[in-house]
């Protein structure tokens, strides 16, 4: 089946950051393998770009700064997320980072299929989200299903509160929403350590999320992928 990179981005962020992506494939299967990429842009509404790309048996391939490489994008800024298909069994991995003038700080966002996502029925948990002079954080949510999806996200204080209110989005199939800053969002406030719970309000519907933890000094962001309760 396909598998999905909830965000590439060659963007201009907050703070003065230059965000790109690279993508790296594994070919781990016994015979060669056509890789189907899709980039599909953050705006609802936009047009995929599609691209094919052959993959020996046994081979790997990085693209560097993958939406203007692979997928030729000529935006200054612009993101979304990733679809990659193959007859063969791929390890796909990608790295996000803040292109500097002094080297590149970056996080690693995981590829993964309709299988391993969240879905109705589960509490999905974000750990070690934090908001205060030194860190900012953003929570986002990939439809890796084949409906559309809502779902609701909230932030808990140390003790096990809910602070402040709930945060309902409702994401395309195929697409990732994010919410930067999601403390002042919501109106949580500033919050040394704080984790967020996502739930799957739509029945059937699967996601996988994730929070971005960013150092204020450095730009630095961490990725936190979001584990199941059990």
């Amino acid at each position: 089946g396909a598998s999905f990179v909830a965000a590439a981005a060659h963007l201009a962020g907050s703070g003065g950051t230059n965000w790109r992506t690279n993508l790296a494939v594994v070919n781990r299967g016994t015979a060669s393998t056509t890789l189907g990429l899709t980039f599909l842009p953050y705006a609802e509404g936009t047009l995929p770009a599609i691209k094919s790309f052959p993959l020996a048996a046994g081979a790997t391939w990085e693209w560097q700064d993958v939406l203007v490489s692979l997928f030729q994008q000529t935006a200054p800024s612009i993101k979304g997320s990733l679809q990659i298909t193959s007859l063969q069994p791929l390890a796909i991995t990608s790295r996000t980072y803040n292109q500097t003038a002094d080297g590149t700080y970056g996080q690693y966002y995981q590829s993964v299929q309709a299988a391993q996502a969240l879905t109705s029925g589960q509490v999905g948990i974000i750990p070690q989200l934090k908001k205060n002079a030194a860190f900012r954080a953003h929570v986002g949510v990939m439809n890796v299903g084949a409906v559309s999806v809502t779902v609701a996200i909230r932030l808990w204080s140390p003790a096990g509160s809910q602070i402040g209110t709930t945060k309902t989005q409702t994401v395309a199939v195929g697409r990732y929403w994010q919410q930067a800053n999601i403390f002042d969002n919501v109106g949580a406030g500033n919050r040394d350590i704080a984790y967020a719970t996502v739930e799957v309000q739509t029945s059937g519907g699967r996601v996988w999320a994730y929070g971005s933890v960013v150092d204020n000094t450095t730009n630095d962001p961490t990725t936190f992928p979001v584990l199941v309760q059990q």
